[in-house]
């Protein structure tokens, strides 16, 4: 049935079907059991809170945007470096706040956490073995503990997502009679459209979580005769979204961040990055392995169940997962796992509140403790985490693994962790500045965070990772060079630091001046000038060529 059939559906249907389930009132053990699930969980992510690196390019731009010097990462240049637009302008008040980059992210995390648990508890049930199964598989999962904080997108993430299956699942309360359920339907269509369009804002790829859902909903529309009703619904519901894409087009030059150049535009054969996403995938089961489960339990449960809607809520996951596999996955170990095992721990939960009460008894509490064992064991757990973890690897030799992928918290937590003690001082942009502002070309790939944030303000850093720098992200990496996953390092021509420094193409490759200087007119033009206008135009999608 589609959404705009709501009319059709009865006031007894609606007090019988499974998102009503009535839950008994007052103390129960149920109740004190998620009381202690839910202790557990914000234990943990208290222990772990952290600021990683790459937070802190978004930071810098924070900073900048705040005294009034635009949305950018370098002074003089206009350059997306941040994927995720909504997180950055929900960070922006916190840090307006404090003036400092760790304790802003932090708390504007712990919002949007504490918020989608909240959220999640509500869909499980908040007296039944489904929200505390829900919880304690949270509270195992390292993935999701870890970047529950860490100035990422993830925490903003899960709150939009607890949303989503909110609406979908139909949580919220229908219309009793034909007017009420037609208005009902057309609400629903828009929150709906809302929330899959900042999900979209906040990360572009994210959206594929709820890709099925919104699919269907699309469809259902479509084949709904009150289209032209429902149509104006979800426009404004996808305003959002087509705002910042035009923003970032007229801005920028391009409706894409730079990140996704720089790390999706190398010139590496797809087999590769497959076999690469591979092993990021293996070190996810191998570190967390209570979220593993929990992917697997819930896609069982998810796609058995005799909800359509639970079904399409679950087919996000592995479609997700698909493409992080795709793309080569991360270097950050769990981090593109975090926000699967959120919507897994919901579908798990769910599942257990909709099953028959003979299979209530056995199924959360099964997973419960199935979660909890495998946590007690499995490397790095979170419910084992402490505040004095100095620099560890995946490796247990303390080397860089070759395939590059690096339990992050930990490389960063001793410097950067809310409860470290080894910490001595917050992250106060500017704090490293001395001397006069200057062009610096930065000879690794990584690390470019923190030395930025704490640098000069009017300090250009070129990096050679692209994510900073328009010309050398569209830049494929050397022929035969060696990559680790999310660090492709390019070569930087001689004569591209006074080439930044004059605005203009000073290289000894006659080539790469005029593609320079077509880059510059794009993010050093004037937004409204007539040739950047046309340049955009004939390049609309951000590519010099």
């Amino acid at each position: 049935m589609s959404d705009l059939d709501a009319d059709e559906t009865t006031a007894s249907d609606a007090e019988t079907s499974p998102g009503d389930v009535r839950e008994p009132r007052g103390w129960t053990p149920g109740s004190v059991l998620l009381v202690g699930a839910l202790f557990t969980l914000t234990a943990a992510v208290l222990v772990a809170a952290w600021v990683s690196d790459d937070a802190l390019i978004t930071l810098r731009t924070v900073d900048h945007f705040l005294h009034g010097r635009g949305l950018r990462f370098n002074p003089v240049e206009r350059v997306q470096s941040f994927t995720h637009p909504l997180w950055l302008f929900v960070v922006a008040p916190f840090m307006a706040v404090t003036g400092e980059g760790l304790w802003a992210p932090i708390a504007a995390s712990l919002v949007c956490t504490a918020g989608a648990v909240a959220i999640a508890v509500r869909l499980c049930g908040p007296t039944g073995a489904g929200s505390w199964a829900c919880v304690l598989v949270l509270a195992a999962s390292k993935s999701f503990v870890d970047y529950s904080t860490s100035g990422l997108e993830n925490p903003l993430t899960h709150l939009l997502l607890a949303a989503f299956a909110l609406v979908w699942l139909g949580a919220t309360d229908g219309g009793d009679g034909k007017g009420e359920s037609d208005e009902h339907s057309r609400r629903r269509v828009f929150q709906l459209t809302l929330l899959t369009a900042l999900v979209f804002t906040n990360r572009m790829d994210a959206v594929l979580l709820v890709a099925p859902a919104a699919l269907w909903l699309g469809l259902g529309v479509l084949r709904s005769a009150r289209l032209g009703r429902a149509l104006p619904a979800v426009l404004v519901g996808l305003a959002p979204a087509l705002l910042w894409l035009a923003f970032a087009w007229l801005y920028y030059g391009s409706p894409w961040p730079n990140t996704a150049f720089s790390k999706l535009s190398t010139g590496i054969e797809r087999g590769p990055l497959v076999a690469q996403g591979l092993v990021y995938l293996r070190v996810f089961f191998e570190l967390d392995a209570p979220g593993a489960l929990a992917l697997l339990a819930a896609l069982v449960a998810g796609f058995a169940s005799g909800r359509a809607e639970l079904r399409a809520l679950t087919a996000g996951v592995p479609l997700y997962a698909a493409y992080v596999v795709w793309i080569g996955g991360d270097f950050m170990a769990g981090r593109f796992f975090a926000t699967p095992v959120f919507v897994a721990a919901i579908v798990l939960g769910r599942s257990a509140r909709e099953a028959r009460p003979v299979w209530q008894a056995r199924f959360g509490p099964a997973i419960s403790v199935a979660a909890v064992a495998l946590a007690a064991f499995s490397q790095g757990s979170p419910l084992r985490a402490s505040t004095a973890d100095t620099y560890e690897l995946v490796d247990s030799s303390g080397q860089m693994p070759a395939h590059g992928v690096v339990d992050e918290r930990l490389w960063y937590y001793t410097r950067s962790g809310a409860l470290s003690a080894y910490r001595e001082d917050g992250l106060e942009p500017g704090a490293a500045c001395e001397g006069e502002p200057r062009v610096l070309v930065r000879r690794v790939c990584g690390g470019l965070g923190r030395i930025a944030f704490e640098g000069c303000a009017d300090d250009h850093w070129i990096d050679p990772c692209g994510l900073s720098d328009a010309f050398l992200a569209r830049r494929p990496i050397p022929e035969n060079a060696t990559w680790r996953i999310g660090h492709f390092m390019r070569a930087v021509p001689e004569g591209y630091g006074q080439s930044v420094a004059a605005g203009r193409g000073l290289m000894r490759d006659p080539e790469l001046n005029v593609e320079f200087d077509r880059v510059m007119l794009r993010v050093r033009g004037p937004v409204f000038g007539g040739a950047r206008l046309r340049e955009i135009l004939r390049h609309p999608f951000g590519s010099a060529d």
